[in-house]
């Protein structure tokens, strides 16, 4: 996601999937039974926005109402793209019939007042939870999903190319970030822009507080763990190989969890999510 929609390089090391080996084909996961203890498995894809959506569910009013406020038809195509992508990310990753999913999303800030659909995704199977946590980034023509069953989650995809003007370290940088980025070489700042930008995202999303935090006031740019100076709230964050995970090429991504007991460094898992090509073909 751009700025405009409103450091450093990355590391050329970066596992697809931290702390693990890259997976192998995986089942489509299920959510935990009731009682049990939520598994620290972070699941990500990156599906893809160019195909028409499915016959059902149909999108709620608010969501309808959104679409139609663009007035681009391209960009009304691709929110409704990305809408009807969740919905199937959420149903494979919960072991559910696409028709029982429904969407809400939540607005601390606004509350949703305007009847538009933003701010927070949440999902319901069939009336019940779905037993997670979910995010989700537009990058091009992919969406970058995860969803976590212990805690809020936060991802973020962020372009390179649209983070080329020097302008935009004062919206997104921390004073160290900033002489971080001017330290590197021209050719190198796009990239730095762009990875501070997701993992801030990132976080901002995991903590449900999203730009009422400004970025400039939130060091991110090479800690695992990171402090929002408004709440204390303490979240681990991590690059994602973009490539890996089929996002486009030149697109920088991060994910970000509650830093505490069970997701400490060293006790999260990650997982991609293969479709089940016989359900989501």
């Amino acid at each position: 996601m751009k700025p405009g929609h409103l450091g450093t390089a990355p590391p050329p090391d970066t596992a697809p999937f931290p702390d693990t080996a890259h997976p192998a084909d995986t089942a489509p996961s299920v959510a935990p039974a009731a009682g049990t203890a939520p598994d620290p498995t972070l699941l990500l894809a990156a599906l893809p926005l160019d195909a028409s959506g499915p016959e059902g569910p149909p999108l709620t009013p608010a969501e309808l109402r959104r679409a139609a406020a663009f007035t681009a038809a391209a960009a009304r195509r691709r929110f409704l793209a990305g809408r009807y992508a969740a919905r199937r990310f959420v149903a494979e990753v919960a072991g559910a019939p696409l028709a029982e999913v429904k969407a809400e999303y939540r607005c601390s800030s606004c509350s949703n007042v305007s009847g538009l659909s933003h701010g927070t995704p949440h999902y319901s199977i069939s009336g019940g939870p779905s037993g997670f946590f979910f995010s989700f980034s537009r990058a091009g023509n992919r969406i970058l999903a995860a969803a976590f069953g212990a805690a809020p989650v936060g991802v973020d995809a962020a372009e390179v190319s649209g983070f080329a003007l020097p302008s935009l370290d004062g919206v997104i940088a921390t004073e160290r970030e900033r002489r971080n980025i001017q330290a590197l070489a021209a050719a190198g700042r796009p990239a730095a822009r762009a990875r501070l930008w997701a993992r801030k995202e990132a976080v901002l999303k995991a903590t449900g507080d999203g730009l009422r935090i400004p970025p400039q006031q939130l060091e991110a740019g090479d800690l695992e763990t990171v402090r929002v100076p408004t709440t204390g709230a303490v979240l681990r964050v991590m690059d994602l190989d973009a490539p890996a995970l089929g996002l486009p090429k030149g697109t920088l991504a991060a994910a970000a969890v509650p830093a505490a007991g069970e997701l400490a460094p060293g006790k999260l898992a990650f997982r991609q999510v293969r479709w089940s090509q016989t359900r989501f073909p």
